[in-house]
């Protein structure tokens, strides 16, 4: 390991959170003047996103208030009202293997929800698994419960219904987003094959990308996330677009950087020196 990876290793990670110019100026003048590393953020939110870029796939969940309870939430939006009344239904004996998987699957989803707590995405996708898992459990218990009672059928029929079709009409938005979600992953792959490569663009100093772009960037360059700025500097690489297809396109790209390339969703403009 050489002095200069050594140096950076033993160098704390400083964010400067200010909405005032001149607070920012005078503190990052000290903070240079003394050799230390530090990113800016200009809101609470962007402090927040800086603060989650050090850790894979910052998402909602984990930028909650409380992300534990929030990525449960999400998790059981997922799955409709009968499950949990089959497993409510479910009783020793023969239902030990259902009852077994669904306490896998409760185990799998407070992993989840205690992976957002720490910093973790605690994004709804994660959570599949325990919710199929659930699902089954579940399913076996309803199937009990329809031996069991003969109004049962027609009773577990209409909450399926009842819980179903609101979920069937929220899929249309949520496939428009993770479509988008998608294409902005492809793009960027284009947006940096264009400007010339990875090697060219770092050259010229640290990137900078919109609020919570900032993990998909990092893997893209192959960077440390930490690396990846949400303010760009006098010198550096900016990469701009949309978080969604309805959002205003950020980073605001400085004047003096030069537009390099276009590529569907993104911008990619860079200032190689002062």
């Amino acid at each position: 390991m050489d002095s200069a990876t050594s140096t950076s290793d033993i160098l704390p990670d400083i964010l400067i959170v200010d909405d005032n110019p001149v607070n920012l100026v005078v503190m990052s003048g000290l903070l240079e003047k003394h050799g230390l590393r530090f990113r800016v953020a200009t809101s609470g939110r962007r402090a927040i996103s800086a603060a989650r870029a050090r850790v894979p796939n910052p998402g909602q969940p984990a930028l909650a208030d409380l992300p534990a309870l929030e990525s449960l939430l999400r998790a059981g939006a997922l799955a409709l009202a009968p499950v949990a009344l089959g497993v409510l239904a479910l009783r020793g004996g023969r239902d030990r293997a259902a009852l077994m998987l669904a306490g896998a699957a409760m185990a799998w989803l407070s992993l989840v929800a205690g992976m957002a707590q720490l910093g973790f995405s605690g994004e709804p996708r994660y959570a599949l698994p325990g919710i199929a898992a659930l699902t089954v459990a579940g399913a076996a218990g309803l199937g009990r419960l329809a031996t069991a009672r003969r109004w049962a059928p027609a009773a577990i029929a209409v909450v399926v219904l009842a819980t179903a079709v609101p979920k069937l009409a929220a899929l249309a938005p949520d496939s428009e987003r993770l479509a988008y979600a998608a294409r902005l992953d492809a793009d960027l792959d284009r947006a940096v094959s264009l400007a010339g490569g990875r090697e060219r663009l770092l050259a010229c100093g640290r990137p900078t990308v919109g609020d919570f772009r900032g993990p998909i960037l990092a893997y893209r360059l192959r960077v440390p996330k930490r690396r990846v700025l949400f303010e760009a500097r006098a010198t550096g690489v900016a990469f701009a677009s949309r978080l969604s297809g309805e959002s205003t396109e950020a980073p605001e790209l400085p004047r003096r950087y030069r537009v390099l390339a276009r590529a569907g969703t993104w911008r990619v403009a860079v200032r190689c020196s002062p």
